[in-house]
């Protein structure tokens, strides 16, 4: 099955965003965040701790598909 978010590492915190085409450029997480995606995340960045709201939304999106 598809997941219509995937996470990425920002602003100190992994967070979900769409998985949209192309995955560069301007973003707004489930938590409501304006982002700019402009690299390939670190290792270091993907051990960042997980935003619990996006967290909630997309548990509470995953529950309606």
């Amino acid at each position: 099955m598809a997941r219509p978010f995937r996470w990425m590492p920002a602003v100190r915190g992994r967070h979900a965003i769409a998985d949209t085409f192309p995955l560069w450029g301007d973003k707004t997480t489930l938590c409501g965040l304006e982002i700019v995606i402009d690299h390939q995340p670190s290792e270091l960045e993907w051990g960042w701790p997980t935003c619990w709201e996006c967290h909630a939304a997309w548990k509470a999106a995953e529950v309606l598909v």
